[in-house]
């Protein structure tokens, strides 16, 4: 037996026991049949109605803040997953790992070769199931994809072009962290499995290590990061 308490908790971000998450958790869910239909119509939530792309606030946004924003990456989108699932009773980890700046190529230059990339790993079954299919929002999928081919990019304008959006609850699926060999760099640390991303924060391991400044030149780089992907998104 899989001891997940500590996954169904609410915490500071993913805080699952607040009102609007509980709301539209159980909104989005009535009438599934099973926990794995359930997973999968949150991940479908996640995916496309909060669209890619970064707050002022960057990674502290908590999951009742995103219901609002209905805006985020990796990180972010991760943190809404995780707490609308738990609000659910359904145990839900992020990992965190490393990926490679070029996954961002023409929408914003990270300050590092390698930054902080997370996804969700969700218990159906008493399997833990991993996603990060729900990071890139359809539209932006298909222009982006569309752009990396034409250039003859693996990666690139936040996507894998072995990627999906696609998720049926009963396999790993990755829109961003396709760890299939053909991209050689694509990672170059696995950090394991948190309860959120204050918990993997406070192992001081991060590659994104904010601070006063970094912050604020995060917030100039976001807003032209932000225009970039409004305009690709247009094209699909």
């Amino acid at each position: 037996m899989i001891d997940s308490a500590q996954f169904l908790a609410p915490t500071r971000l993913v805080d699952a026991d607040h009102p609007a998450v509980v709301s539209a958790a159980a909104r989005l869910t009535a009438g599934a049949r099973d926990d794995t239909e359930q997973a999968v119509r949150l991940h479908d939530f996640v995916r496309d109605e909060v669209l890619f792309g970064w707050a002022p606030t960057f990674d502290e946004q908590k999951a009742s803040e995103m219901l609002q924003s209905r805006i985020g990456f990796c990180n972010t989108k991760s943190t809404l997953f995780a707490a609308l699932l738990r609000a659910r009773g359904i145990a839900a980890r992020l990992h965190f790992a490393t990926i490679n700046r070029r996954i961002l190529h023409g929408l914003i230059r990270a300050p590092y070769e390698f930054v902080d990339h997370s996804y969700t790993e969700v218990l159906l079954g008493q399997r833990w199931i991993a996603v990060d299919s729900y990071t890139v929002d359809e539209p932006l999928h298909r222009a982006a994809m569309a752009r990396c081919r034409a250039e003859g990019r693996r990666i690139g304008y936040g996507v894998h072009t072995g990627g999906t959006t696609q998720w049926d609850g009963r396999s790993n699926a990755f829109s961003q962290f396709v760890a299939d060999g053909s991209v050689a760099d694509l990672s170059d640390e696995d950090f394991g499995t948190f309860a959120d991303l204050d918990a993997f924060r406070a192992t001081g391991r991060g590659r994104n290590r904010p601070h006063f400044v970094a912050r604020l030149a995060l917030r100039w780089l976001i807003r032209g990061a932000n225009r970039r992907v409004e305009r690709l998104r247009g094209l699909s």
